[in-house]
């Protein structure tokens, strides 16, 4: 992007100065063409003056023209060099081609459409010498006093001759001119180019800022989301750190989770032993009968642990503290109890001289409206 904005100052720097020269120049282009304007100026008013004394010639006045066999010295005086221009040649016309070329519908014509700039030197110096030299012989007012065709003709030939030794004194200044407004052109083509590059420069520079931006945009976002990272792992980190006392504790859960499997038929048989028959006794011969059980299990060679509690094993933790929430003492007893009751296949048959059942028991089957 930087690169491309030293181009385009660049281009800029040689579009000003290109600017700058193209005002001198077409100021100097100006004066040239004021200069050849007012010298062209100088003759160009008679000749068209000229021109228009041509065209009012009279079919009349050609007529009498045409009739001639020997013309007056005035008369030939004022058409032969007619007819040399129109031909464009450097000798003098016999009569009879000037007639044939009066005889002609589009003689006038051929004056007024005459290229006042084709003139060759040889044409000019010929009329020169041999008529427009000779002021007495060639002189307009008194040709038109002998002919009023023939004036205005005389008058043309000498203002168009006036005209071109103007037009060709002017021709270096005309062709200076002219390599001065192909300069110009050049030097216009080169600025409209410069100018295009410029344009395209700048376009290509705000596409880049637009990607410049975007890509710090997206920077942007990567640090947020860096950010974001480097929050979830340190909480991560902590949690890991926090959670070091469970892992602890679950190592030793998956340690005894085989010594529990191959426990598990003898924990099986000892819990239902429990709720089969140590219903109808009390703590004392309940204590009594799980040793007696743990000694039978034991001589059949099958495993169980000796640390089961059986309220762990028949009871969740949220059981307990739900039962605990509709009444029931939490001595491990009264738990016991309720485990024994929840498990039985008909209505056990409850003593309870603390009258503590029968509430827990009304609260637990509310729904079922006992």
């Amino acid at each position: 992007m930087l690169q491309e904005q030293g181009q385009a100052e660049k281009r800029k720097e040689v579009s000003e100065k290109t600017a700058k020269e193209l005002v001198l120049k077409q100021a100097d282009i100006a004066t040239r063409k004021v200069k050849v304007d007012e010298d062209l100026g100088k003759a160009e008013p008679a000749l068209l003056a000229a021109q228009e004394s041509v065209s009012g010639i009279q079919s009349k006045q050609l007529n009498e023209l045409r009739a001639y066999t020997t013309p007056p010295a005035a008369v030939k005086v004022a058409l032969e060099p007619v007819i040399a221009l129109i031909t464009k040649t450097a000798a003098k016309p016999e009569w009879k081609d000037v007639k044939i070329w009066l005889r002609r519908d589009d003689f006038i014509r051929s004056i007024m459409n005459f290229d006042k700039d084709d003139i060759s030197p040889a044409v000019k110096v010929f009329l020169m010498n041999n008529y427009l030299n000779d002021t007495t012989a060639f002189d307009p007012a008194r040709i038109a006093k002998a002919s009023r065709a023939a004036g205005p003709l005389a008058l043309w030939v000498k203002s168009i001759v006036e005209y071109s030794e103007i037009f060709h004194s002017i021709t270096p200044l005309r062709n200076e001119l002219k390599g001065l407004e192909a300069e110009e052109a050049r030097m216009l083509a080169k600025q409209r180019e410069l100018d295009a590059e410029i344009v395209h420069l700048e376009a290509s520079i705000e596409d880049l800022k637009l990607e410049f931006a975007g890509l710090i945009a997206k920077v942007e976002n990567i640090k947020n989301d860096m950010k974001t990272v480097q929050a979830k792992v340190a909480r991560s980190v902590q949690l890991l750190a926090n959670l070091s006392s469970e892992r602890v504790r679950w190592e030793e859960s998956s340690k005894n989770f085989v010594n529990q499997m191959s426990c598990l038929v003898g924990d099986c048989l000892f819990a239902a032993g429990f709720l089969t028959y140590i219903g109808f006794f009390d703590h004392y011969y309940r204590k009594y009968l799980q040793s007696e059980w743990r000694d039978t299990i034991d001589q059949v060679s099958l495993k169980m642990r000796q640390e089961m509690k059986f309220v762990e094993f028949l009871s969740s933790p949220s059981e307990r503290l739900e039962w605990e929430k509709q009444g029931l003492p939490d001595d491990e007893l009264c738990i016991e109890n309720a485990i024994i009751m929840l498990n039985y296949n008909r209505y056990p048959l409850v003593i309870d001289p603390s009258d503590q059942a029968p509430k827990f028991i009304t609260t637990h089957y509310a729904k079922q409206k006992i």
